[in-house]
């Protein structure tokens, strides 16, 4: 939502759950289940060059966490969770088709800040600081609406 002309706050709530199996030879085997929520607000500011085309950095502070329970032939569910707060930065080339629908593309960064990673097998629990660091290309498409 832009609150000013050049201004942008939202953000990013979501949450999944995979999960699966693979059969064959008369067998089957369960895939690992992941469960992963993500909270991530962001203030973003659009400078236009042209009526068309201009540039949208964003920044976000946000959470995340993915848990995920796997298991083996003969021995205990091995429950992996990573929870970490994100940096999120993205850098957008704004391409505008008309007043209403636009198209973004551009180099996305994120980072965590203070990851931890555990893993729990049966009474053995075992963690540590974990820290990931993401660089993507973001392409995407948008409404403007007026309120």
């Amino acid at each position: 939502i832009f609150v000013t002309d050049h201004v942008s706050v939202g953000g990013l709530i979501e949450i999944h759950h995979t999960w699966g199996a693979v059969e064959g030879g008369g067998q089957r085997l369960e895939l690992p289940g992941a469960t992963a929520m993500t909270f991530l607000p962001r203030v973003g500011f659009y400078v236009p060059f042209t009526d068309r085309i201009g540039i949208w950095p964003r920044a976000g502070v946000g959470w995340s966490s993915t848990e995920s329970v796997s298991f083996t032939s003969g021995s205990a569910p091995v429950r992996e969770t990573f929870r970490a707060m994100l940096l999120d930065i993205d850098l957008s080339l704004v391409y505008r088709f008309g007043e209403t629908f636009f198209m973004r593309a551009g180099p996305e960064l994120g980072l965590t800040l203070g990851g931890r990673r555990t893993e729990e097998t049966g009474a053995s629990n075992l963690g540590g600081g974990a820290s990931i660091l993401q660089f993507s290309g973001v392409v995407g498409f948008g409404m403007n609406i007026e309120l």
